[in-house]
């Protein structure tokens, strides 16, 4: 098509979602719980554009007792000020040299004496300042483009930021995908072979489940689908994982934070496919695009 378009993003005026409500496991949610518990430190919301991040972030800080905290916000786009946090409208620092960007705005809210920052999609000129932030006893909680928790990682280090830095300060990565929910009352089962097979996953892995997908009728006006979830991996730096992120190696990494109870994107879409949560597709898809 060629000519003028326009796009409308509707922005509803309600409060955050509930960590409850995200689709997390109740063992992520407690993990959640418990590092938020720290006075300092780094917290990281990783996926793709359009996967949730915000919403993660803001259900992430209405956990937090604003009576007592002085929660700062520093945004590119608010898109929903809320209500018991600090919003500080920012440029990015890459395409604005304007006295106010992410850069400058890091610097500015520290004359606020915050106890907690966030920071939407964070660029290489302010990952630094961040990182130096949690050292000084503030938590900071910020999201950023990566396809895993791991790969996070990965970006964060190379960023600009010492890899022993970054061990000795991060406490938690999110990454996550946003996917449509089946609806309850036409999805139908269906058999995996034909599905599993671009996966080459063993047999043994599928036999006995139930896998569905999406159907339409008139309830969910043919879609298929009934609103959307969230599949989840969470990523904390135990001590043991901290010794084998020192030696950069991926599949050990991968293997040491699997050992340590991650449940990574892949198992997390696959036990909601299996729960009857959302499509066999959107299972595939997700592990396609992870392996």
């Amino acid at each position: 098509a060629f000519g003028d378009s326009a796009v409308l993003k509707p922005i509803l005026k309600k409060d955050p979602f509930q960590i409850e409500e995200l689709g997390m496991h109740p063992q992520q949610i407690w993990q959640i719980r418990k590092n938020l518990l720290s006075s300092h430190g780094l917290i990281v919301i990783s996926g793709p554009a359009g996967s949730g991040k915000t919403a993660t972030l803001h259900s992430l800080l209405s956990l937090f007792n604003k009576t007592s905290l002085k929660i700062v916000c520093i945004d590119n786009f608010p898109e929903t000020p809320f209500s018991g946090r600090v919003h500080v409208r920012v440029q990015s620092s890459q395409v604005d040299p304007s006295p106010l960007n992410q850069e400058t705005g890091l610097q500015t809210c520290l004359t606020m004496d915050p106890d907690v920052i966030a920071l939407s999609d964070l660029d290489e000129h302010t990952a630094a300042g961040a990182l130096r932030l949690s050292l000084s006893g503030r938590l900071i909680i910020m999201t950023m483009n990566a396809n895993s928790a791991l790969e996070a990682v990965q970006r964060l280090s190379e960023l600009g930021i010492s890899r022993e830095m970054l061990i000795s300060n991060l406490r938690l990565v999110i990454s996550q995908r946003l996917v449509p929910a089946l609806c309850e009352k036409c999805k139908e089962k269906v058999d995996p072979a034909a599905y599993v097979k671009i996966l080459n996953m063993p047999e043994s892995d599928y036999q006995g489940k139930d896998f569905f997908r999406a159907k339409g009728c008139s309830v969910c006006s043919l879609t298929g689908s009934s609103g959307r979830t969230g599949c989840f991996e969470l990523l904390e730096l135990t001590e043991s994982l901290k010794k084998v992120l020192v030696n950069k190696d991926p599949m050990m990494i991968r293997k040491v934070a699997v050992r340590e109870g991650m449940t990574t994107l892949s198992t997390a879409a696959f036990l909601k496919c299996t729960a009857g949560k959302i499509s066999i597709e959107e299972f595939v898809k997700i592990a396609f695009d992870l392996s």
